[in-house]
């Protein structure tokens, strides 16, 4: 699989553009993009993705399929989260085969604002 600083380099280099040209079409740093192309950082968010396919060129959205497929692949923020505290996961799954409301009786004596989720489950 192509990660997506390898279809980004490719196309600038196809379109012969410089970091510089692209750091002002899309309002990002030269770093910023550097750091994209060498994969030293991941994908870009969707509208700067979409930008740097318009001033490329690119009209098959290999970047935008290349950026997604990055995506999936790595672990949600929550998942690593999940997976660098031994105690946390451990609580998830005691918790896994709970009913709703044993669970919103937890969640109620937890520090922190848990009205928006609240709301959301109610709502659904």
């Amino acid at each position: 699989m192509d990660l997506f600083g390898d279809v980004f380099k490719r196309a600038k280099l196809a379109k012969k553009a410089t970091l510089r040209e692209l750091a002002e079409f899309t309002g990002k740093s030269i770093g910023y993009l550097s750091d994209v192309l060498q994969k030293r950082k991941g994908p870009p968010d969707l509208e700067t993705v979409t930008k740097i396919e318009k001033f490329l060129g690119v009209k098959d959205h290999s970047l935008l399929h290349a950026a997604a497929r990055e995506r999936a692949a790595k672990p949600s923020n929550l998942a690593r989260r999940v997976k660098s505290r031994p105690l946390l996961r451990e609580a998830l799954l005691r918790m896994e085969d709970m009913s709703n409301e044993e669970l919103e009786k937890i969640v109620d004596q937890l520090p922190g604002n848990y009205l928006l989720f609240k709301g959301k489950v109610e709502g659904e």
